[in-house]
């Protein structure tokens, strides 16, 4: 995923910690607050999120004056669009191992009881293979 584009606060600051994902439900009448979120209302706002996101990367792509920056935006705008838990879990396991983390470590963060299931996250992206070939000047 991409940061620093209009009004998104930066990696590691104290505004990227807001919780996105915070709900609480009433488990009884007259009962305490149980913290938490069901998977439907997560997948939706991650969705509602993502198409927040891609209409304001597609308004920022407009006014780009860079050709090759627009089509990034442009880009990064269509994947949005399509924004889900399983992506956002996804790409986490593959920044987490792109940044240094051993696999057994993503493994338990994502809860795999198997570490080939994980290894699965190793396998490049098409996105890895094209830099890897613009790397190469092929």
């Amino acid at each position: 995923m991409w940061r620093g584009v209009e009004g998104l606060p930066p990696i590691e600051s104290e505004q990227e910690r807001t919780p996105l994902l915070v709900g609480m439900q009433r488990a009884v009448a007259g009962r305490p607050l149980v913290p938490g979120i069901k998977t439907r209302v997560a997948r939706q706002r991650i969705a509602h999120l993502g198409k927040i996101a891609a209409t304001q990367l597609g308004e920022s792509a407009a006014r780009e004056r860079n050709l090759e920056r627009a089509e990034q935006l442009r880009a990064w705008a269509r994947q949005l669009e399509s924004a889900a838990p399983h992506l956002l879990r996804h790409s986490l396991a593959r920044r987490m191992l792109k940044t240094g983390a051993q696999l057994p470590e993503v493994q338990r963060m994502l809860g795999h009881s198997r570490l080939s299931t994980t290894g699965l996250y190793l396998t490049p992206s098409e996105g890895d293979v094209r830099a890897a070939v613009e790397h190469a000047g092929l």
